[in-house]
């Protein structure tokens, strides 16, 4: 409980801190009247709520044809991040199979909004080559962990992280975090065999 409560502080911050974001979600992006419309609603100089049917809109507008999507609700620029970026509130999207990935710059918080799948995190990303090219990459000795729509994941930077399963897709809120520029860099993960 403590850690709902947590992350709705947390949520409630971010969106009410809108007289310094930036962007709006950015899907589609294509000038069609839809997209203005999802322009104006996310005003980059206002608080942002964003209510389950905005959640559920934006899921729709995804591309169908990706294991992978998101589209950004909000985002804020901060020049003295190691990425440029304060902070960013996106919908994913999620299908299997999926490639792992650890972010060495920045954390996420998900929040599941739809499906059911497993997560996998920590251990170590290992690649599989062929031809001399990386072509897929898993995690060897992580925790898989079910997930449902309502449960939350933090994810620290530097943790192997993927979507292991779906049923048949995941799809969540995922609040990025990256570190300060003047903060001390993890080190990078040693080259997989």
């Amino acid at each position: 409980m403590r850690t709902f409560a947590a992350v709705a502080a947390l949520l409630t911050m971010l969106v009410t801190s809108g007289s310094t974001q930036q962007g709006g979600f950015t899907t589609p992006s294509d000038g069609s009247p839809e997209a203005a419309k999802v322009a104006a609603q996310y005003d980059p100089t206002k608080a942002t709520y964003i209510t389950t049917a905005d959640i559920e809109a934006a899921i729709r507008r995804l591309p169908a044809d990706r294991a992978s999507a998101n589209g950004v609700f909000v985002e804020r620029s901060d020049s003295s991040s190691i990425t440029g970026l304060a902070y960013r509130l996106q919908i994913d999207r999620r299908r299997t199979p999926q490639n792992a990935n650890a972010h060495r710059t920045e954390a996420e918080v998900w929040a599941i909004v739809q499906g059911t799948g497993t997560v996998t995190t920590g251990g170590k990303i290992v690649e599989t080559r062929k031809d001399g090219k990386v072509v897929s990459r898993a995690i060897e000795g992580g925790e898989s962990r079910r997930v449902t729509k309502g449960d939350f994941i933090m994810i620290p930077e530097g943790v192997p992280h993927y979507v292991t399963e779906a049923s048949p897709e995941l799809a969540f809120i995922a609040i990025e975090f990256p570190r300060p520029r003047a903060a001390q860099m993890p080190p990078a993960p040693p080259p997989s065999n």
